[in-house]
């Protein structure tokens, strides 16, 4: 049990006689918690697996303790913060996807007090009342989430053209410092080739790294900590092996991060006090992306993401399996929901189409 405490006992007067209304109130408090104490319970649990679903946790509970200002949680009060938080007719409008998922933070936080009032020791005399708060608290965490989706958002992201790929690898093999030409190289030619996500990418060590030799020649495996904390492999082959190959020779074999930062001197930068490589932030590697992108002449915004979605939409043209595997998805509706391919292509894919049932004769 945590130490940060939720619940006051306000009285062990034990003549409290059961006939009256049980008004838990009158033996329990629950005051509005401090949001150091939330922060507290938060980094202390051990369900929220993400840090992303940490902070949202944390801030939609450090609002709703605000809201209720020291009163007691019953379902009604639940449905009219939902209410107040956006729902219809309010004056700024969520989706029923942000309201759910601030239900699902509200939904947490009141298991955690329901886990401190059942821990609570009282004389037996009030047990009833503990009883009856139980019940409310349960009956809180019941309130029904809102229905209907969001609506249909313009889809982020783009499709890259080939030629912005290939000016990206130009302009890395033209520049004339080597170490941050051939770094900046391989991190394209990785993303070109298997599709990382960007911080699956700056997070590859050197201990992540086996070279493989197969029929068509080198290729490299690479091991990747995914979403969720989902081991995942990345298969490097072609021209992107032999960049990466390049850069491995310049780096060397020293730990760490193998796409690790470089100073002004061009000596790589180490983990303070130890011999390993440090490790690129995603700031870091969003900024180098932006500079080379304006070095090639690419004037639409690109992130390493669309790397990604670029890859995902090219190899879904071959076989949507390879590309769920390749994406490391748990379905194929993700992975279909990632084609940034332009409309010109399914437009000419019915005309394909068309053409071929006109030439066989089936439309008559």
């Amino acid at each position: 049990m945590l130490n940060n405490s939720l619940v006051v006992t306000r009285t062990t007067d034990a003549s409290l006689s059961s006939s009256e209304i049980l008004d838990y109130s009158r033996i329990f408090e629950i005051p509005q918690v401090a949001p150091e104490v939330i922060a507290g319970w938060i980094a202390q649990a051990v369900g929220l697996a993400s840090g992303h679903t940490r902070r949202n946790y944390q801030a939609d509970i450090v609002d709703f303790e605000d809201w209720r200002k020291g009163r007691q949680v019953t379902h009604g009060l639940v449905e009219g913060y939902l209410q107040q938080r956006g729902g219809p007719g309010a004056q700024h409008e969520l989706s029923p996807t942000y309201r759910r998922r601030i239900l699902a933070a509200l939904r947490w936080w009141i298991r955690c007090i329901r886990e401190q009032v059942q821990e609570t020791q009282i004389q037996s005399a009030l047990w009833p009342w503990k009883y009856e708060l139980l019940s409310q608290l349960d009956l809180a965490t019941q309130v029904k989430g809102p229905r209907g989706q969001r609506k249909e958002a313009a889809r982020a992201g783009r499709h890259l053209i080939d030629e912005e790929a290939l000016g990206l690898l130009e302009v890395c093999l033209r520049d004339p410092d080597e170490k941050h030409g051939a770094r900046d190289l391989a991190m394209i030619a990785v993303a070109i080739a298997a599709g990382p996500r960007v911080h699956e990418t700056v997070g590859i060590a050197l201990v992540d790294i086996s070279e493989e030799t197969d029929a068509d020649g080198l290729a490299y495996r690479i091991n990747v900590l995914g979403k969720g904390d989902k081991q995942g492999d990345l298969l490097i082959v072609g021209i992107a092996a032999q960049y990466l190959k390049r850069w491995l020779a310049l780096r060397g074999n020293e730990p760490g991060g193998v796409f690790c930062p470089i100073n002004r001197w061009g000596r790589f930068r180490k983990i303070k006090g130890g011999e390993a490589l440090k490790t690129m932030t995603t700031e870091a590697a969003r900024l180098i992306l932006a500079e080379r992108c304006i070095q090639a002449g690419i004037t639409k915004r690109t992130t390493w993401h669309d790397f990604r979605r670029t890859l995902i939409g090219n190899l879904i043209r071959q076989d949507i399996g390879i590309a769920q595997r390749t994406a490391r998805h748990a379905n194929v509706t993700m992975t279909a929901k990632y084609d940034r391919r332009p409309d010109e292509e399914a437009k000419e894919a019915l005309r394909k189409e068309l053409n071929r049932l006109e030439k066989s004769g089936s439309h008559r």
